[in-house]
């Protein structure tokens, strides 16, 4: 993962990941990691997630409907 931005305007949240390539599902849980904390659920630390290398232990895969493959660079 290269780049991260979350953009909130009045009733929608953009989340923009750049990366040179991506896991099965690597968005998705992203995503759906990201929507738990905002809304303050309790969830593993994210520096717990990323030692142990199980995406199994992260909270939500985020649904598929409402993300989208905006470009690709080549």
């Amino acid at each position: 993962l290269l780049d991260l931005r979350v953009d909130k305007s009045d009733d929608l949240i953009e989340i923009v990941l750049l990366g040179e390539q991506f896991m099965y599902k690597m968005c998705r849980n992203i995503v759906g990691l990201l929507v738990g904390y905002g809304k303050k659920m309790p969830l593993p630390p994210v520096q717990q997630l990323l030692e142990k290398k199980d995406r199994t232990l992260s909270y939500v895969t985020a649904p598929a409907c409402g993300l989208f493959l905006h470009q690709v660079y080549y």
